[in-house]
């Protein structure tokens, strides 16, 4: 029989056993322990995959304000676009846009349609406004004589269609410096009027509004 040296080793008073008893026996706690400690070593990977998002949260954020300031109009293109607009409005109201022509332009010359004292009521804050104004024409030399016999002939409908255009303007509109949209509006229906295109701008003088 083999001597494993072992028992040579043993405390007095004990037996000789087998050398397989003084291994120490395993136990299903060693392997789970053992199955559960690389758990940790994942911790790398995680704060990863957030920095991975994190970026990616942060160029699609970066991606949305480019876009919006590539897209999105300025103050200045939000105002010409209004501008555009209302004079395309203007237009509409006016029966067509006419390009009015310098009195100064050489061949034309000026003809008074006359003096208007009109009151304009506002049912809205009931009240009344008293517009005061004169209205002058710039027309072609050698067509003065004939507009002038025109005017004459038709100055109670002259004067009926301005007033009309009076009662009927906004506001806003006889508040505008240049009186731009009334002019149009004048002019057009001075020519319809006449029967023909002689008139080549209007020109509004002593323009007061006052509120009763």
């Amino acid at each position: 029989m083999v001597d494993s040296g072992l028992d040579s080793r043993l405390p007095p008073g004990k037996g000789r056993r087998s050398f397989l008893y003084y291994i120490k026996p395993l136990k299903w706690q060693d392997f789970w322990e053992g199955a559960q400690a690389p758990a940790a070593a994942p911790a790398r990977g995680g704060i990863l995959g957030k920095i991975i998002i994190a970026g990616f949260m942060g160029t699609v954020i970066l991606t949305e304000c480019v876009l919006a300031y590539f897209w999105i109009p300025s103050a200045d293109d939000i105002a010409a676009l209004a501008q555009a607009k209302m004079q395309d409005d203007m237009a509409q109201r006016g029966e067509g846009e006419l390009t009015p022509q310098p009195a100064a332009q050489a061949g034309l010359v000026e003809v008074d349609f006359g003096s208007f004292n009109i009151t304009a009521v506002q049912p809205a804050t009931n009240s009344s406004l008293r517009i005061d104004f004169k209205v002058a024409g710039t027309v072609d030399k050698d067509k003065k004589d004939k507009v002038v016999e025109l005017f004459e002939a038709k100055k109670y409908r002259f004067a009926n269609n301005v007033e009309y255009i009076i009662r009927n303007a906004e506001v806003s509109e006889l508040n505008d410096p240049g009186l731009g949209l009334i002019q149009r509006q004048i002019l057009t229906k001075s020519n319809r009027l006449f029967g023909e295109t002689l008139v080549k701008e209007i020109l509004i003088t002593g323009f007061s509004l006052v509120d009763q």
